[in-house]
């Protein structure tokens, strides 16, 4: 998260030395998102996926002739997750219920504004993405908790319309294709066998890529 915020501020001030007016626009409320990482292996394939409520809140430094960078992060979270899965001759899935299941969804990166009208605007953005998700449940007496940092790619368009000068509303979608880079698996009440199994499976449950798309709305500030 560090490095994210050293890219921000870099983003920022180009924004700031290419452009000595620079329109500021702050983008603040609820969020849905779906988060799904796909898991292959020879004839097995299987889902994990997360329905998750939280906030969004997004900030975007627009400049030369409505072309600006942006910056955006997604807090979401729920107390279950599916399981989806299917080999050559079957299917199925299951919902594991009473736990913890969060995700982070960031963006950071460049947009261009079209404005068909003076106060409705269309903002379509890409940039790098930086986010993590996991989960904590309970298996009998062990209680697993799972943790995953992502780096990926994402897109992001956002349709606002002004009230006034500095108040309007805002609605978009978020997508970001993710590759978790690093995976962190610890089990609490667990044996010493249960532990190596349990480290096991954190190579083997843990597909290559994640997906995160996320539909928002909320109100917009103008500075």
């Amino acid at each position: 998260m560090k490095k994210a915020c050293v890219f921000l501020t870099l983003l920022l001030l180009c924004a700031g030395v290419l452009s000595a007016s620079v329109r500021l626009v702050l983008d603040v409320g609820p969020i849905y998102t779906n988060f799904t990482n796909h898991f292959n292996k020879n004839s097995e394939r299987s889902i994990h996926e997360e329905n998750l409520f939280g906030v969004n809140l997004a900030l975007r430094a627009e400049f030369i002739k409505n072309f600006g960078v942006y910056a955006m992060t997604n807090f979401a979270f729920g107390n279950n997750y599916w399981e989806h899965w299917s080999y050559a001759d079957s299917y199925g899935g299951y919902r594991v219920k009473d736990t913890f299941v969060y995700a982070i969804d960031s963006q950071f990166g460049f947009f261009y504004a079209f404005k068909p009208r003076p106060k409705l605007e269309i903002a379509l953005g890409a940039g790098l993405g930086i986010g993590g998700n996991g989960f904590t449940r309970k298996i009998r007496k062990i209680k697993q908790n799972v943790n995953c940092t992502n780096i990926g790619f994402g897109l992001n368009a956002d349709v606002s319309y002004m009230f006034n000068k500095l108040v309007g509303i805002y609605g978009g979608i978020a997508d970001t294709i993710y590759a978790p880079v690093a995976v962190s698996t610890k089990l609490e009440g667990a044996t010493k066998s249960e532990i190596r199994r349990g480290q096991d499976v954190r190579y083997d449950s843990i597909g290559p890529v994640s997906n995160s798309f996320s539909i928002k709305a909320g109100v917009q500030f103008v500075f």
